[in-house]
């Protein structure tokens, strides 16, 4: 295959694994960390390994809200090594959690971390969670002595609405639109998959942007009702809460047409589609609208980004 349809070889290796393998999808069920709790102790730190564009803080902080836990979370950065031992001593004596981000930022200080961590006592409450890229300076000794996990975004839009739809508590009265937000946040994402025919370059758009846009849409929705002003949420999609990390003024473009073509009255009332046979759920119900999902193809077609066919075969080429 790679000799003579280089630009099918990645179909073709994922239809013959799944075939070897006698499965129905080669990626994984999305990992939550609710799931993950019951595995923790105190002590054994929780080392979260994230790819750029994925921020499983909100995750996190959500998890300990719904626990009833005392969170605190520090982004790691020069001059905060005093402060971050201090708060590691109060969190471990009164039973906190206590997230630490960026340690890849932060190499040479964590030997420091790591006998500190091998001094304490714990309260059995008590849990750390550190958050990192991938680093190949990362003491050994700290990593064996961790629950390590990956934390990645799964591939696919079905995929990615299932892990946006597992995390959210959704609202009767607007599921619809969080629906239509959810399919937006995905494709912005995996468009991503088509660099440079997709996007120009990698922006790391992530769960918090779609906290953000998730607020502003039930705020608005909540003060509008059925007369919506969907241009004042198209406007801070593009000009602050997604286009604020776009840089390239092609990109921008694109990113207000799916804005514009997604968030109207058309696609909500009027059934119109969000691509070529894909249709907001009728249903308020969240469960229905799981259930939509899950019909969706596991594999991307382009037309789902407004992409020509011919886009796919060149990622696989250069895959």
């Amino acid at each position: 295959v790679q000799a003579l349809r280089p630009d099918l070889l990645y179909s073709a290796l994922s239809k013959f694994a799944l075939q070897a393998l006698g499965l129905g999808v080669l990626s994984p069920p999305p990992l939550r960390l609710s799931q993950l709790v019951s595995e923790t102790r105190a002590t054994e730190p929780v080392l979260i390994l994230s790819q750029a564009g994925t921020d499983p803080s909100q995750e996190l902080r959500q998890l300990a809200q719904t626990s009833h836990r005392q969170y605190h979370e520090v982004a790691l950065g020069e001059g905060q090594e005093t402060l971050v031992s201090s708060m590691l001593s109060e969190a471990a004596r009164d039973g906190q959690w206590l997230c630490l981000k960026n340690l890849h930022l932060m190499s040479s200080w964590l030997p420091v971390l790591e006998k500190q961590l091998m001094s304490l006592t714990p309260h059995q409450d008590f849990r750390l969670w550190l958050m990192s890229e991938p680093h190949a300076k990362f003491p050994l000794m700290l990593v064996m002595a961790c629950l390590k996990v990956s934390y990645e975004a799964p591939r696919g839009i079905k995929r990615n609405l299932m892990r946006t739809y597992c995390a959210w508590e959704t609202q009767a009265e607007v599921v619809q639109a969080q629906f239509v937000l959810a399919w937006f946040h995905a494709v912005v994402q995996e468009r991503r998959t088509y660099i440079p025919q997709g996007w120009v370059k990698l922006y790391e758009f992530n769960d918090s942007d779609l906290q953000a846009a998730l607020h502003v849409l039930k705020q608005r929705l909540k003060k509008d009702g059925r007369h919506t002003r969907w241009q004042f949420i198209q406007g801070l999609g593009e000009l602050a809460i997604y286009g604020g990390r776009v840089d390239n003024v092609y990109d921008l473009r694109v990113l207000s047409a799916y804005l514009q073509s997604y968030f109207n009255t058309n696609t909500l009332s009027d059934n119109g589609p969000l691509a070529p046979g894909i249709y907001v759920p009728h249903s308020t119900s969240y469960q229905e609208h799981k259930k939509a999902i899950e019909k969706l193809p596991d594999q991307d077609s382009p037309s789902f980004f407004g992409l020509p066919a011919n886009v796919d075969r060149s990622w696989q080429r250069i895959t």
